[in-house]
């Protein structure tokens, strides 16, 4: 496969800062704004102009590492050492922590609170999904738990606080390990109601990433409830054999932290971390294998040699190839009106390179004008344009999520959370 190019397309950016200050309750918070503009190069196939505005709107977080909506104007957020905290993005107000996780999670190396997700209904059940690393230093797991969202509020219906009751596990990945590496976690609910998120291949482990009797290197597929939905493809062969874990939806990967379902192209999206280089997205499919680790674009960061292989028979080519390694984090399809520059294109988040990676799609078969030979796991979907842009704000990005207005809000390793709107 031929390697793409790491950034395929470059952009000058002119920024300017005001300081707006916003009330909130009897206090005065001083946000600063960044109004940024960025214009492409010449190109005469490919031209970009577009301007928004950044705000730092919190700042004091732990740690945090995912971010999700509860309805239109109100976020959970977690944080590495098993707090959560309430984003009200109408009001602009954070909420106190909850610390009901905090005896739960295990927060070493890259463990800890790792990602959270709201029940889709959760206007009627108040249901939100948890994954962090529990256990100790030598023996620990990914976890995944329930728990119910109580808010409480004042006379004229603005939260004040809120609280997570009935805590319930409902799965652990096997076996446990002593590594504190790569536990991956994302959470997507998927259009028939099932769960799926990725388990990473606890970093010592990685060969187990290739065999379906355990949960390394997996992407899991359950019910929300943790059973095992009956068309999971390896329920059958679980039956027949008790090591087989049913849960596993794919297997071959590394550390999939990244993970959004697009609803209009009816795909599943994935990015995943490679060691030094190969990094991946990956659209999944259920029983594929994505090969790590034995094929990868990427090294050991020792320098020395992972695989010889970078393909081989039966196993699944990555979409997008990013080598350097950019360190993907999180990633969504833009699908608001806010910023059209970015309406239907995969949004990922840098770590390495403080930035967000943007990569464009195109339908070949629609752009062939005919009938045209597809992969079965990226259908007819192929990267075009890839360009970057948020580099000014010498962050690493953890999490991204889309407002129902189509403002971005972004969470931050140092601990802020940045709210995207348009200039």
């Amino acid at each position: 496969m031929e390697r793409l190019s790491r950034l395929t397309k470059q952009f000058f950016q002119t920024s300017k800062s005001r300081v707006a200050i916003t009330a909130i309750g009897a206090s005065f918070i001083a946000v600063t704004t960044s109004v940024s503009t960025f214009a492409s190069e010449a190109n005469a196939s490919y031209q970009l102009d577009w301007t928004f505005s950044t705000s730092t709107v919190a700042s004091d977080l732990h740690k945090p590492w995912g971010i999700a909506a509860l309805n239109d104007d109100l976020f959970l957020i977690t944080e590495r050492d098993g707090k959560v905290r309430l984003w009200d993005n109408k009001n602009n107000t954070m909420s106190p922590a909850d610390e009901t996780f905090t005896d739960f999670v295990f927060e070493s190396g890259q463990g800890g609170m790792l990602d959270v997700l709201a029940h889709p209904n959760f206007a009627e059940n108040n249901l939100v999904y948890l994954t962090y690393s529990a256990g100790h230093r030598l023996k620990n797991a990914t976890r995944l738990s329930t728990a119910e969202v109580v808010l409480q509020k004042d006379n004229n219906g603005k939260v004040t606080s809120f609280s997570l009751k009935n805590k319930r596990d409902i799965f652990t990945a096997q076996p446990f390990k002593a590594a504190t590496y790569h536990f991956a976690g994302r959470l997507v609910f998927m259009p028939d109601g099932t769960l799926v998120f990725g388990v990473g291949d606890g970093y010592t482990h990685m060969d187990k990433a290739q065999t379906l009797d355990n949960h390394f290197g997996k992407v899991i597929r359950i019910n929300d409830d943790g059973s095992v939905p009956a068309d999971n493809p390896y329920v059958e062969m679980a039956k027949k054999d008790e090591t087989i874990k049913p849960e596993i939806y794919s297997y071959g990967h590394r550390n999939p932290q990244g993970m959004y379902y697009d609803a209009s192209r009816s795909v599943l999206f994935s990015n995943e971390h490679g060691p030094k280089g190969g990094d991946e997205i990956n659209i999944i499919k259920p029983e594929l294998n994505y090969g790590w680790p034995k094929i990868t674009y990427g090294i050991d960061y020792s320098g020395s040699e992972i695989t010889p292989h970078s393909a081989l028979p039966e196993m699944q080519q990555p979409l997008v190839n990013w080598t350097p390694s950019i360190a993907p984090s999180s990633m969504l399809v833009y699908e608001g009106d806010l910023f059209p520059a970015l309406k239907g294109k995969l949004v990922n988040t840098s770590l390495k390179f403080q930035e967000i990676r943007v990569v464009e799609l195109k339908d070949k078969a629609k752009a062939a004008k005919k009938p045209v030979q597809q992969d079965y796991a990226k259908g007819p979907w192929q990267p075009a344009n890839q360009w970057t842009f948020f580099k000014d704000q010498g962050e690493r990005l953890r999490d991204i999520v889309e407002t129902a207005s189509g403002q971005l809000l972004i969470v931050t390793d140092s601990g802020k959370l940045i709210r995207l709107d348009k200039a």
